[in-house]
């Protein structure tokens, strides 16, 4: 690669690919691809071939806002928002690149010009109202596909023509029943605002997000209303098997070092899988990073997906690709269901495999499912990923997107154990939940290779879980691979090494911040040294009753108060997210619990009747919906899991289900039913209340949220976390040597303080507990 595009590069953590389709060597035009939205038009060439306008015209063709030319001692900045240039002095830029790319970045307080996508999507919008069957969909995008061909060649398009750019048999049939659509291809003809759109160039750089919105409107069930207009509004499905388009700035990262770790100048040919490709982001960005490099090889690209519609755009982008390529690229894009089908060995798999539950899988695929993980009914992005390791070639690799509960879950521990051995983890990326542009749902990145050494590192990734870091996180990644320093220890994100074989050999896999990495291996010197011991070891930590109907089984503290005090015996008040707040725990709401110590103690719907009169006339209507519960309940008024812990009021410590350390209270009457929460019974029953008042004071503090920011799932928007007994267990806790211990006594006095609410020394309790863990 040319040495100046090569420093723009390392400067700014951007990757380049050649711009133009089917690029001559010794052309120094380049995208310069950031990640997100900051992506821009690099221009070495010796002199200048186009006015500005031109240049305007094919950064917003590529979709991006500028296009950037060094001429000599100046950098001339043409910005798709501007008429005009702005010339810069080259030395100014040079050496201040990263203020540059910021300033090049776009604002939010200045008005741009509509992106290609928009545009291509408003005309798009005309087609998908034209056809509002309900079936439709896969007409909606052949027609697309059918208007983007068109603008590409000139004459009419034959059916041969058609098959080559890798059109569905049926376009003409589609496109010849829409009687719209020479005027949609005249407005696309025409532009907006004086921009043209080179077809070329979209679907080099645009495709990806072109498809993903296409899809996103063509998957509607049109709201069919009186005007058919542009501005019909559309309901989303989510019905959608767990399929999540990958954003292409996350497919282009991983491309990127599957390929670095490929070592592709050894190999005269490459074979590529996408066993769940969607609209070919991954394969597209495999081979133009290839070509890009200059290999000169054969390559094999197989491409799957259960959605005709998918198959249908991944055979377009990929054979308007195949034409840099010619006879080097075989390519196999097929409908295929990837769970029941055998896999073809290869180099090379790339992949956001679908996240549907068991629940979602048809009988055919449970029996696949079956043979290859006997136990258990796993996530199937699980099952993708063992399908994965065990079709790569020796020194393969696999670069795939993840649910991040592949890496901590107990139910993906066994899953973890084979795979490694299969595969081991060079690179694993925590990203959190704010990656897919429509769905809400926690993901990490893995990449691993076959035979990879035990005794090497992993660079491990991490982001806190919040919007709009993955991107910048993942050009710093870049800029780290380019020679910059590391470890990178930041606020929102970390980028370190750890030796394979402490990550690969415990349990959980995530990836932490690097602070919280260096706490962690302190914790763990503690625990090995007998100063600390984990929560599993001083409690059980047990999930609260599920009543089977909450709005029935629950009553507020009014209508509790409003019963004869013979009813109320029969009703205890609940442990849930309204009744602990600020480690306090209130009686907010009460849960009808008819249960002793020895078991359910109201036999009959006579007795119901009797005992509890007024709450009988509220439920007696709901009888039948209550008798068919799931769950086996053989009386109809009965919890249809009540804990049988619960049924003897014990001492405990109590906790919401989701929270923080302001979300553990005491309960030291037992007289609470944990509902939406967990207890910590102590496993030893001759506990001094002390310590458990002691214990609070820790669980309170707020160096137990750094703790469980190490050991729980953040969820998203911050401080908050999963408090369920999986993500807990492994907490250390001091370990008291007697109830005589003065720091026992002070942290005792304080936890007393908290539960009851009365004011305290904050600073000296957080002291005392961050004293205990070594900080």
């Amino acid at each position: 690669m040319n040495e100046h595009i090569s420093l723009w590069a390392k400067q700014t953590g951007v990757l380049p690919v050649n711009l133009l389709h089917c690029q001559n060597a010794g052309v120094l035009k380049y995208a310069m691809l950031d990640g997100d939205i900051n992506n821009f038009c690099l221009d070495y060439s010796n002199s200048q071939d186009m006015d500005a306008d031109s240049y305007r015209q094919q950064a917003w063709s590529s979709n991006m806002r500028n296009y950037i030319r060094v001429a000599g001692d100046d950098v001339m900045l043409y910005s798709v928002g501007k008429s005009s240039p702005e010339r810069i002095s080259k030395s100014l830029v040079l050496n201040n690149m990263e203020k540059f790319y910021q300033y090049i970045s776009p604002k939010q307080d200045v008005p741009t010009v509509e992106g290609i996508v928009p545009f291509i999507m408003r005309e798009f919008r005309g087609i998908r109202n034209w056809l509002r069957e309900e079936n439709s969909a896969e007409h909606s995008m052949t027609a697309l596909l059918y208007l983007l061909a068109s603008m590409r060649v000139k004459g009419n398009l034959d059916t041969n023509k058609l098959a080559i750019m890798g059109l569905p048999d049926n376009t003409l049939d589609i496109v010849n029943g829409l009687p719209s659509m020479e005027e949609l291809l005249r407005n696309l003809k025409e532009g907006m605002n004086g921009f043209f759109p080179d077809v070329s160039l979209l679907l080099r750089h645009a495709a990806g997000q072109l498809f993903e919105e296409a899809n996103y409107i063509a998957k509607f069930n049109p709201q069919l209303n009186l005007f058919t207009n542009y501005d019909i509004k559309y309901a989303y499905d989510p019905q959608k098997l767990g399929a999540f388009y990958t954003p292409t700035y996350l497919a282009r990262s991983i491309v990127e070092k599957v390929i670095k770790e490929s070592h592709i100048e050894d190999k005269e040919e490459i074979s590529i899988l996408d066993p769940a490709c969607g609209s070919g982001e991954f394969l597209v960005e495999a081979l133009r990073q290839l070509k890009t490099l200059g290999f000169a090889g054969k390559v094999k690209v197989y491409g799957w997906d259960v959605s005709s519609v998918a198959i249908n755009i991944a055979n377009f982008v990929l054979q308007f690709e195949k034409e840099e390529w010619n006879y080097c690229l075989e390519l196999h894009i097929e409908e295929h269901d990837s769970v029941v089908c055998n896999w073809p060995n290869v180099d090379i798999i790339l992949m956001n495999p679908p996240y549907s539950s068991w629940e979602q899988l048809n009988e055919e695929q449970r029996e696949s499912v079956k043979k290859l993980m006997p136990k258990g009914k796993p996530n199937l992005s699980g099952v993708f990923y063992l399908k994965a390791v065990n079709a790569l070639k020796e020194n393969g690799i696999i670069g795939c997107v993840m649910p991040t509960s592949f890496l901590i879950n107990d139910s993906t521990k066994e899953l973890r154990k084979i795979s490694k051995e299969k595969a081991m983890p060079f690179y694993i990326g925590r990203l959190g939940s704010f990656v897919f542009q429509r769905a809400f749902v926690d993901v990490s990145v893995v990449m691993a290779k076959v035979r990879a050494d035990i005794d090497g590192n992993i660079t491990m990734l991490w982001t806190d879980n919040k919007g709009k870091l993955v991107p910048d996180a993942l050009r710093k990644l870049r800029m780290i691979d380019y020679g910059a320093t590391f470890p990178l220890n930041m606020e929102n994100v970390s980028i370190y090494q750890q030796e394979a074989k402490n990550v690969l050999n415990k349990e959980v896999w995530m990836p932490l911040s690097y602070k919280e990495m260096k706490v962690k291996n302190t914790l763990d010197g503690l625990i090995a040294c007998g100063v600390m011991e984990c929560v599993k070891d001083v409690f059980s930590v047990k999930q609260g009753c599920r009543t089977g109907n909450n709005s029935l089984f629950k009553i507020k503290k009014q209508e509790f108060l409003a019963m004869e005090e013979a009813e109320r015996v029969y009703f205890r008040p609940s442990v849930d997210s309204d009744s602990l707040q600020n480690n306090i725990l209130q009686d907010e709401s009460y849960v009808f619990f008819p249960y002793n110590e020895n078991g359910l103690n109201i036999l009959s719907e006579e007795e119901l009747k009797d005992k509890v009169p007024t709450y009988y006339q509220k439920i007696i209507g709901s009888k039948e919906s209550l008798a068919s519960r799931a769950g086996g309940v053989r009386q109809w008024w009965a919890l249809t899991r009540p804990r049988d812990w619960q049924f003897t009021p014990e001492i405990r410590l109590v906790s919401a289900e989701f929270g923080n350390s302001s979300n553990f209270s005491i309960d030291e009457s037992g007289r609470f039913v944990v509902e939406r929460g967990l207890a910590w019974v102590p496993k030893d029953k001759q506990m001094p209340i002390d310590n458990l008042y002691a214990y609070l004071a820790i669980l309170s503090s707020g160096y137990f949220n750094t703790l469980l920011a190490i050991y729980s799932r953040q969820l998203a928007g911050g401080n908050w976390f999963n408090l369920e007994k999986k993500f807990v267990d492994q907490i250390p806790l001091p370990r008291f040597s007697d109830n005589e211990d003065f720091t026992l006594q002070l942290l005792a006095g304080y936890g007393k303080k908290i539960a009851s609410g009365v004011r305290f020394d904050y600073y000296k309790c957080e002291h005392l507990v961050r004293g205990l863990y070594g900080c």
